[in-house]
């Protein structure tokens, strides 16, 4: 950053933030380590059998650890497997939350894939969104889940977000099953 002005008898600065990409949590918890700027690592929650499976990641020699969950066709969202996120925040501000999706070209599941119901709590007496978006892309995507307000309400503060199957799942299935990733 170079300032090249100022307005006034001096140059002055109050305060300046350069915030990166911000906080994560990787659906396998053990990729959640400790930052720089967390007192404790994110960490997730699940409910419901989420087995862990390799997506390719088109980088020579490497795999990503993925979780994936089948669904009965037909199960009401509230017996579905659920999974949870809780990225530490470090700071009050705006944000853009984004999930990544894997493709489901690489898995070969694109007939099993549906849509998801994400509900995001953004901490401060703040009402959750709830937002519901397919996972039938065939290469990864990010998909935007939420934007705005994030306020932490202590140190150890962590945003909460929550995704299961949603009310009104799309797609046929495959043998009966949907497949959350």
């Amino acid at each position: 950053v170079t300032l090249t002005g100022w307005t006034g008898a001096g140059p002055g600065l109050h305060i300046f933030q350069l915030l990166s990409s911000g906080a994560f949590a990787s659906a396998i918890n053990s990729e959640n380590g400790v930052s720089c700027f967390a007192p404790g690592a994110s960490n997730t929650s699940r409910v419901g059998n989420w087995t862990e499976v390799d997506a390719n990641t088109n980088i020579p020699g490497t795999v990503q650890a993925v979780l994936v969950a089948d669904v009965d066709v037909g199960t009401a969202a509230s017996d579905a497997p659920s999974f949870t996120w809780r990225p530490y925040v470090s700071a009050s501000g705006d944000y853009e939350v984004n999930m990544l999706i894997p493709g489901c070209t690489d898995f070969q599941d694109c007939s099993a894939r549906t849509s998801v119901k994400v509900t995001v709590f953004p901490g401060g007496g703040q009402n959750p969104t709830i937002s519901t978006f397919p996972q039938t892309n065939e290469a990864d995507a990010t998909q935007l889940i939420y934007s705005g307000p994030i306020v932490p309400t202590s140190d150890s503060f962590t945003m909460t977000v929550t995704m299961t199957l949603a009310d009104s799942p799309t797609g046929e299935g495959s043998n009966g099953k949907y497949q959350l990733v």
